[in-house]
């Protein structure tokens, strides 16, 4: 067992080199260096000298708002409400409400959009924006039916989670409304 930094080059090329193989991938690391193999395919690279931030310290703790959503369609109303929020900060506003969110995005050369998305929520009302971009990065990699949305404040960082699935937490920060 042991810690590495591996850059993020040498993932994406681990990413396509073992893409579609079913064999098991081996990892040994080694000083200053780390190997991936896996049948006939090897990949070696230098490993990023330095200790990795603790990340535990940015997860927020006090998160009292949860909206659950069906994570397809949140994924595809985000996806949708970016075409139009495609100017300098791509913000898409949030607006939570008891029994649902409504996505909305405006442009000055291509106008606005508004799409109610069906979730479960019970709280207070609560409206916050985010980068288009950064959450549909988040969301495509969810792989549950839903996602947990989990905020606080309109400044506040929220925390996505795919539900079932505590090991897997993004942090978003917000844009100012």
């Amino acid at each position: 067992k042991g810690e590495a930094i591996v850059p993020t080059k040498a993932l994406q090329e681990l990413q396509r080199l073992f893409a579609g193989r079913d064999d098991a991938v081996t990892l040994t690391l080694g000083e200053g260096y780390a190997r991936f193999t896996a049948g006939d395919a090897a990949l070696t690279t230098r490993l990023i000298d330095g200790n990795f931030p603790d990340y535990e310290q940015v997860i927020p703790k006090n998160q009292d708002k949860t909206v659950l959503v069906e994570t397809e369609v949140f994924h595809a109303a985000v996806r949708r409400a970016a075409l139009i929020a495609a100017d300098r900060s791509s913000s898409v506003r949030l607006d939570v409400k008891k029994g649902g969110l409504t996505l909305s995005a405006a442009s000055h050369e291509l106008g606005e959009t508004r799409e109610d998305v069906p979730a479960d929520y019970a709280g207070e009302a609560l409206s916050v924006a985010y980068n288009a971009k950064f959450l549909t990065d988040v969301l495509k990699h969810v792989d549950a039916k839903e996602t947990r949305l989990e905020l606080s404040t309109p400044l506040s960082p929220g925390v996505l989670r795919p539900k079932g699935d505590d090991a897997y937490v993004c942090v978003v920060m917000p844009i100012r409304l």
